[in-house]
């Protein structure tokens, strides 16, 4: 089965929104670049040493919960990737 196309009078339009540009990033100096690496690097180990302090937080009260109210608490180490 062939499919058969007829030339149409119908013109082609506009796209409705222009196409977005990518933003152009300012080229930066060695020292620049290290340092923006550097505050980078700093920020990820904060985050993770206070994502562990969270976790640690998380543990103690839940196994003083568990004490308190006389239940068995079955660590399951889900936090031990945190912990710094």
């Amino acid at each position: 089965m062939k499919t058969r196309f007829y030339a149409t009078s119908a013109k082609l339009s506009k796209t409705t929104q222009p196409v977005k540009k990518k933003a152009k990033r300012p080229h930066l100096s060695k020292e620049a670049r290290a340092a923006v690496n550097a505050r980078c690097r700093q920020a990820a180990q904060n985050y993770r040493n206070d994502l562990g302090e969270a976790w640690k937080k998380i543990d103690e009260v839940t196994e003083n919960l568990a004490a308190t109210h006389h239940k068995v608490f079955v660590a399951s180490n889900l936090s031990s990737k945190w912990a710094a």
